[in-house]
């Protein structure tokens, strides 16, 4: 997917969303709904950056457009990385 200029989606993006409740209701969560600035909520920004030597004229990050993302269950498996 390709947003604008400033990003094109590589799918290596996450977001760690942790709940507390029932554990069946939390097995039931399938999407994530991630809204836009519209209606006074708060963007998610692209990881961009301008690096060390930025070009004024260039625009290195924008606001997410509202999305529904899909939720991996990962009470089985945490998944988590050892390094």
């Amino acid at each position: 997917m390709f947003y604008d200029d400033c990003y094109a989606e590589d799918r290596d993006n996450y977001i760690d969303v942790m709940i507390a409740g029932d554990e069946a209701a939390a097995r039931n969560i399938t999407f994530l709904e991630i809204p836009a600035a519209e209606g006074g909520n708060a963007s998610l920004y692209n990881p961009g950056g301008p690096g060390r030597t930025p070009f004024p004229e260039w625009r290195y990050t924008a606001p997410g457009p509202p999305t529904m993302t899909p939720v991996v269950i990962a009470l089985d498996d945490p998944m988590r990385v050892n390094r």
